[in-house]
């Protein structure tokens, strides 16, 4: 009979803290910005498949989110429709996707800087999404678009990528749930979108 009464009294306290604390979220507005650490902990970081070495150049990098402005249903390099409905739609993508140009900068030997002698890097996300299309044995599609500047230079990247390309996380016959699948293609598509930039960016500071 105690064990049965402290277990209602634990379980009625727990509900009650659950309850506050699902007022306090909600009166308390937005989300806080959620490091890249806990952004990556949950999304897979896919490094770059060409090395590169910026020698300790000093950037600053100014990133915009402009999925809502620009509502973008088709792009080019890809081959089915936008549909804006997966768990990267809002905040949350944007937030994968700065934290990848951050760190995959980071691990290009930038050095990502506020003072005054640091050159900007502009990054502006336009489409950010995933699919599934087929039947039998569906395609898993992650699509990524953005605009990235530096000086004079200025280019949008656009990717679509599904499983069992070339450098796809994801196999053809890999046995994993569409869910992760997603997941894991869409990051494939943000790092793919960094690193074309990475190579035209080298390839400008050389010229």
């Amino acid at each position: 009979m105690k064990k049965m009464l402290f277990f209602v009294l634990f379980a009625f306290q727990s509900y009650t803290l659950f309850a506050q604390g699902l007022i306090i979220g909600l009166a308390s507005g937005p989300a806080a910005y959620i490091p890249k650490a806990t952004v990556l902990n949950d999304y897979p970081l896919y490094e770059t498949v060409k090395k590169f070495d910026f020698s300790k150049k000093k950037v600053t990098i100014k990133f915009d989110d402009l999925r809502d402005s620009l509502k973008l249903k088709k792009l080019a390099c890809a081959s089915i429709e936008l549909e804006n409905k997966s768990e990267f739609n809002a905040e949350l993508g944007a937030q994968v996707v700065k934290a990848y140009i951050d760190t995959l900068c980071v691990r290009s030997n930038f050095i990502i800087s506020e003072s005054q002698d640091s050159e900007q890097i502009t990054a502006k996300l336009e489409a950010l999404d995933c699919k599934k299309t087929g039947f039998m044995i569906p395609n898993v599609h992650g699509i990524c678009q953005i605009q990235f500047a530096f000086q004079n230079f200025s280019k949008t990247y656009c990717v679509d990528i599904k499983d069992g390309d070339l450098n796809a996380p994801v196999g053809r016959m890999t046995p994993i749930s569409v869910k992760k699948a997603k997941k894991l293609m869409v990051c494939a598509s943000i790092r793919i979108a960094v690193e074309l930039f990475l190579i035209d960016l080298q390839n400008e500071i050389k010229k």
